[in-house]
């Protein structure tokens, strides 16, 4: 039994801050496998595929790809990638949590002139609003 997954288009913050999205309607959705959502533990109400755009985390996901978000997944782990909201940008980035709370957000692109690491200190954590973890990554050959 396979389950398909929307593709959404971020489209705007509401006015309570709060991306909106839409369903890309030019692009047919993603299918998994019942086996796959199983193995990893993943329910499929709760993952959706977004075209990333940019280089920001070339060289792991390069411009174009598609990537599955699991929307059941927002609590930050050090070292995983993850779709954000921050200051009214949709972003995917890497999160590293310090000690003291503070979540930088960093790309993979080595061009860190181009692409900085963002740092959240732990008092203004809520500007940051985490999507869901990327939990898989796809291009067309």
């Amino acid at each position: 039994m396979k389950h398909y997954v929307d593709r959404l288009i971020p489209t705007a913050l509401n006015y309570c801050r709060v991306l909106e999205w839409k369903i890309d309607s030019t692009g047919n959705p993603n299918r998994y496998r019942r086996g796959w959502c199983d193995k990893h533990g993943f329910v499929p109400k709760n993952l959706v595929t977004v075209v990333v755009e940019g280089d920001a985390m070339s060289p792991s996901i390069e411009h174009g790809m598609s990537v599955v978000i699991n929307t059941s997944d927002n609590a930050p782990s050090s070292g995983k990638v993850y779709a954000v909201v921050y200051q009214g940008a949709f972003l995917i980035r890497r999160l590293y949590i310090e000690i003291d709370g503070t979540i930088h957000l960093k790309s993979d692109n080595p061009d860190k002139k181009s692409h900085p690491r963002l740092s959240i200190a732990f008092r203004y954590r809520e500007v940051l609003q985490i999507l869901g973890r990327v939990v898989q990554a796809q291009d067309n050959l």
